[in-house]
């Protein structure tokens, strides 16, 4: 009979060799602050109201107090660098032009302090950043109270508990725990106000890097309609199939970080130099200083 000898390899040895390979990765998790004036979140907003007697709408402009609900999402690229010559306001510099009306930017990475969501009505979709609020209360009042556009459920009527609001979420969103609805912030806002700014933390996770990389950002400020040019209601996010309720919820658009111009607008807050590195160790800071106006 032939005999067979079988070698293993302990999990000893195995671990040895790998502790002693160097990949030589150039990506790394930047860690940072991001800064914005208090002024950035006192906005204001138009508010159409229709009169009884002519049956004709009015606008009107309402002015808003600084409020961290009003702060928009804030898009954090890591650049090569800074140019001030393409248009009214900081931008990356871009790259290669490769079609006709294309200015690009190629980022390392990047990554968002809040980002455009969908809280589970119709009529929000696009409309709720995420962090900015901390309970279903929250998000009424705000609605109701500062925006004076009180929600709305599937049979447009007024929606006024955070059961009700709760409940719909559950049902029509397949979820267990309020924990799973991204549009909460139940530990507290990111931005808090310290003296004459908001500051947050920032993570941009696995980014290319080079000595020199510019961390640089911008605020997407809410519309006088209160909408966001970096969302569009008509992308479809995910599909709504409940009963008579059939509607997509909308997505942040592409191309944020490759081309912001197209959707920075006039009232945006923008980082107006950003923040060269020396090291990925470096702790990033940038403030959104200039106001495009």
């Amino acid at each position: 009979m032939t005999k067979i000898r079988i070698t293993l390899l302990t999990s000893a040895a195995l671990m040895t060799g790998c502790s002693t390979t160097e990949e030589g990765l150039e990506h790394f998790d930047l860690f940072g602050k991001v800064r914005i004036p208090k002024e950035a979140a006192e906005i204001t907003i138009t508010v159409a109201t229709t009169d009884e007697e002519t049956d004709t709408v009015v606008e009107t402009d309402v002015a808003l107090e600084a409020d961290v609900r009003n702060l928009g999402p804030v898009y954090l690229g890591v650049y090569p660098s800074i140019d001030d010559s393409l248009f009214e306001f900081p931008h990356p510099e871009v790259g290669p032009v490769l079609s006709e009306g294309s200015l690009d930017s190629y980022p390392y990475g990047g990554s968002s302090v809040g980002r455009p969501d969908f809280a589970c009505f119709e009529m929000l979709r696009c409309k709720i950043t995420t962090g900015r609020f901390t309970s279903y209360d929250d998000i009424l009042d705000y609605f109701a109270n500062e925006l004076q556009t009180p929600i709305v459920n599937q049979y447009d009527e007024e929606v006024t508990s955070a059961i009700e609001f709760r409940e719909w979420c559950y049902e029509t969103m397949f979820l267990t725990s309020d924990s799973e609805l991204p549009f909460l912030s139940m530990d507290g806002a990111d931005f808090e106000l310290n003296g004459d700014y908001w500051e947050a933390d920032a993570t941009i996770y696995h980014s290319y890097f080079r000595e020199g990389a510019t961390v640089w950002g911008w605020m997407d400020s809410p519309s006088r309609s209160y909408n966001f040019a970096s969302c569009d209601t008509t992308l479809w996010g995910w599909n709504i199939f409940y009963y008579d309720q059939q509607y997509n919820t909308g997505a942040t658009e592409a191309g944020i970080l490759n081309a912001p111009a197209n959707f920075i607008d006039r009232g945006d807050w923008i980082a107006d130099e950003g923040d060269a590195l020396k090291s990925p160790e470096d702790n990033f800071e940038v403030t959104l200083g200039f106001k495009y106006e």
